[in-house]
C-alpha cells in the first residue's frame, strides 16, 4: 500500500522550509503531523517494510526527513545521520527492519502526464 504524505496536502499545520526553519511562503507543512501519519498507517497495518520520501522536501531536505524519521523507531523506522546527510538512497541503518529511501522524482513530469491522460492527449 502507497500514500502520498507531503507538501500539498494542506492541512498539517505552521509551515516549515526546506531546512526546517519557518517560513510564511512555504505551504502548511509539519514534520510532526507526517510523522503522526506514519505512525498511524504502520499500527493499523501491522508494520512497515519501506518508507519512501520522494519530491521536494522529502526528496531535498536531510533535516525534514530525520525530523520525520524521530521517535519512529519502534516501528523499527530509523535514519542513519551520515547516509543522510548525504542524500543516499537509502538513508536508514543497515540493521533496522524498514528501509527509508529517498527516491529522486520528476514531480512536474509526473503533473504533465497526468494532465495529458485526462485530456486524452496522451
Amino acid at each position: 500500500m502507497a500514500m502520498h504524505i507531503g507538501e500539498h496536502c494542506g492541512h498539517f499545520g505552521a509551515p516549515e522550509s526546506r531546512d526546517g526553519s519557518p517560513t510564511p511562503r512555504r505551504g502548511p507543512w509539519r514534520s510532526d503531523q507526517a510523522r503522526k501519519w506514519i505512525g498511524a498507517l504502520a499500527t493499523v497495518l501491522g508494520g512497515v517494510d519501506t518508507l519512501v520520501f520522494a519530491g521536494g522536501i522529502g526528496e531535498q531536505s536531510a533535516v525534514i526527513r530525520a525530523r520525520i524519521c524521530q521517535g519512529l523507531a519502534f516501528h523499527g523506522i530509523e535514519v542513519d545521520e551520515e547516509r543522510n546527510r548525504t542524500d543516499a538512497a537509502v538513508v536508514s541503518p543497515a540493521h533496522v527492519p524498514v528501509a527509508v529511501r529517498v527516491i529522486p522524482t520528476n514531480e512536474e513530469l509526473v503533473i504533465a502526464r497526468s494532465v495529458a491522460r485526462v485530456l486524452g492527449v496522451a
